[in-house]
């Protein structure tokens, strides 16, 4: 019901599973967007969007609490119509002049805290912190937070 009310909307074309979909340079104002709600984790497509400087449009689920809602266009509701209202919102930042510092404050976001070699050292410090608990029973927050972190 969801893909056939939005499939109604002008410009919306759905291409299902697309091989390497942000590569395509040919679009004039490419807009990702990602209603995921089943919790996969943090979606790649999400990174490489804000490195490319293309607007995110999704679930708040689909941030996985990396991406802050600030910088995107989410919402909590899985209908159609919060959809439309994240392109209204976007399109009133785009005349407003906001969507260029929204887009590199993403990007900035990605280049500072989601390169490889961040992840990896991110991992390590994970790792070893549960190595030097004494007793992991007891994990407090901050360990529950990474631990968290690393199931994402």
């Amino acid at each position: 019901e969801f893909f056939f009310k939005i499939s109604k909307i002008k410009n919306i074309t759905f291409k299902g599973n697309v091989k390497n979909p942000l590569l395509d340079k040919s679009l004039k104002f490419p807009i990702l967007v990602l209603p995921s709600i089943y919790g996969e984790g943090l979606s790649r497509s999400l990174c490489e969007a804000a490195s490319q400087h293309i607007p995110i449009i999704s679930s708040y689920k689909a941030l996985s609490g990396i991406f802050s809602s600030e910088l995107t266009y989410s919402t909590e509701l899985h209908k159609v119509q919060s959809y439309v209202e994240c392109f209204n919102s976007l399109l009133d930042d785009y005349y407003k002049g906001k969507l260029i510092e929204k887009l590199n404050l993403n990007y900035e976001f990605v280049r500072n805290n989601l390169t490889e070699e961040n992840i990896v050292n991110q991992t390590k410090k994970v790792y070893e912190d549960l190595l030097n608990q004494s007793n992991s029973d007891f994990l407090n927050k901050e360990l529950i937070n990474k631990l968290s972190w690393l199931a994402k």
